[in-house]
């Protein structure tokens, strides 16, 4: 895939990936979850084959992407979105969204007469306030751990026995949230403090309201987290649920499996 930095304004240029093989065809905008990167989209892409064309990005404080002080909550980084699509004249736009990029993409799809569908992996339904008993409890809970400073080798390791059946090319889109040093040692691309501010912004979040407000076709492919269609109003708008036994990370875990799956809904005009 092209690697390019696009310039939105003076502060701030996205990194993102590109495989482009039509002008008229189908987009898919991939937008990576928390503390993650533009290229644990790769074997999902590879998946997809040639057919469509694929824009995978670096939200902004994450992988090669510009890191301002500010912008970091789900509207902005939403907004950062549009102005991507804008910028290159995009039409056409599958938008899909992993955890934490899933809800950026709904966010987006409400603004975006471009987006025609949206696809959420194990995300788009994160209710925060439902699972810890305060804001402070959730962000504690969901601190990452500091790896700053541990020998490349040692994470890799990690990576490899953490998620024993992923590809390398899936450890490597993982590994990718790191930079290394002089002294083979990595660094957290994402600086804890807006990983924080991020947590925060996931907490503030409605999901179910924003998805109320939906105006085009979602699918759901879920591991960690679920939604009850029963309690949820959505005649206004089409929603299929794939419910997946496997890593959060699924796309990059399982990504033959994912691509079929969004395959079929193509294939029936899901998205219209």
């Amino acid at each position: 895939m092209k690697s390019s930095i696009l310039n939105l304004n003076n502060n701030l240029k996205l990194h993102y990936l590109e495989s482009s093989q039509s002008k008229n065809g189908l987009n898919f905008l991939m937008i990576h979850g928390l503390s993650s990167s533009s290229f644990l989209w790769e074997p999902l892409i590879d998946e997809m084959g040639s057919k469509y064309n694929f824009y995978s990005i670096d939200l902004r404080g994450h992988g090669l992407s510009s890191k301002p002080e500010i912008g970091y909550d789900l509207e902005t980084l939403s907004d950062d979105i549009n102005l991507f699509i804008e910028k290159l004249n995009l039409k056409n736009i599958i938008i899909i969204g992993q955890s934490m990029g899933a809800e950026v993409s709904v966010l987006t799809s409400l603004k975006n007469k471009n987006i025609k569908g949206c696809i959420a992996i194990d995300g788009g339904v994160i209710n925060l306030k439902e699972k810890f008993k305060n804001k402070q409890d959730c962000l504690e809970s969901l601190k990452p751990p500091n790896l700053n400073g541990i020998k490349r080798e040692k994470i890799l390791n990690m990576l490899k026995k953490s998620h024993p059946d992923w590809s390398k090319k899936a450890i490597m889109g993982q590994f990718s949230i790191f930079e290394v040093d002089n002294e083979d040692k990595v660094i957290k691309r994402l600086e804890l403090k807006n990983h924080l501010k991020l947590v925060e912004s996931l907490w503030n979040n409605n999901s179910l309201k924003n998805l109320a407000s939906l105006t085009i076709p979602i699918l759901f492919v879920l591991v960690n987290f679920d939604i009850d269609l029963n309690n949820f109003d959505h005649d206004k708008i089409e929603i299929e649920v794939e419910k997946l036994i496997g890593d959060h990370d699924i796309h990059a875990q399982k990504p033959e499996m994912v691509s079929n799956i969004i395959k079929e809904r193509l294939s029936r005009k899901f998205f219209g």
